[in-house]
């Protein structure tokens, strides 16, 4: 809910639905597929914290 509404998300539902349709039926990527993107995730997350210079505007 949003702001006490109902929010239709029927596109991006599907979606998901279908891939975890996928999923059980062991059609879906396998962990290989993902190793590149959980590395560049890993990436990010142990990063250090630059503090110095310009923040962007979201972060004001």
């Amino acid at each position: 809910m949003l702001r006490q509404k109902s929010l239709a998300l029927t596109v991006g539902s599907k979606l998901h639905t279908k891939s975890y349709f996928q999923i059980l039926k062991i059609e879906s990527f396998a962990l290989v597929d993902a190793k590149e993107s959980v590395k560049i995730a890993q990436k990010i997350r142990n990063n250090a914290i630059i503090t110095k210079g310009g923040k962007h505007p979201f972060c004001s």
